[in-house]
């Protein structure tokens, strides 16, 4: 499935990310609008693509992703702290236009949509994929809806159960789980035939 596939190939990206395309800003410092200023390259600054930040539309007709960059310098941060807390230093920033991309849109075939596994309704959603810059393992972020950064990092941790509702097609809907707690694409599985009616 597609859809499948591209959850998937958003995990094998922050796996493989590429930190030697110039960024648009000429500081790291959250304070300042960072989709207007130059710099020179991510790996030479104290900023660093670290994830990716993946939402629905509206209609959860199509899904968009975009880099995630963390603003604050790394050796600033207390290892010490959690996991979450780590991710919560690092004053991260999801804006694709400030290192030379678009938004990577992704429209499901044959006018699908996502769904809920329960009562068949629209299903929003927002997840963050990034890596530890201290265990260097991918964390996995859901939020309920479209989140902020911020209140997707910090919602309650629980396996995200999506449908793939076929768009006038006969065939049955298809089922796609996320794990919160994967680490790479294998968090991402086809769920067992059925569970979507």
């Amino acid at each position: 499935n597609s859809f499948y596939d591209h959850l998937q190939g958003q995990y094998n990206e922050v796996d493989n990310v590429n930190n030697s395309r110039q960024l648009l800003i000429e500081s790291c410092d959250p304070a300042i609008s960072i989709a207007t200023k130059k710099a020179g390259k991510v790996g030479t600054s104290s900023c660093s693509i670290i994830g990716k930040f993946i939402q629905t539309n509206d209609d959860a007709t199509s899904i968009t992703s975009v880099p995630v960059v963390a603003t604050k310098e790394i050796s600033s941060i207390d290892e010490s702290q959690s996991e979450t807390d780590i991710i919560n230093s690092m004053s991260l920033k999801a804006y694709a236009p400030m290192i030379g991309e678009e938004p990577n849109k992704y429209k499901l075939l044959w006018n699908a949509s996502v769904v809920n596994d329960t009562d068949g309704d629209v299903r929003r959603f927002s997840m963050l994929l990034v890596r530890s810059p201290f265990s260097n393992v991918v964390k996995t972020y859901i939020a309920e809806g479209k989140k902020s950064l911020k209140d997707t990092i910090n919602a309650p941790k629980a396996k995200l159960n999506l449908c793939i509702k076929n768009g006038g097609l006969t065939s049955k809907n298809m089922g796609v789980s996320v794990n919160p707690n994967g680490a790479n694409s294998s968090a991402v599985q086809i769920t067992p035939a059925g569970s979507c009616g």
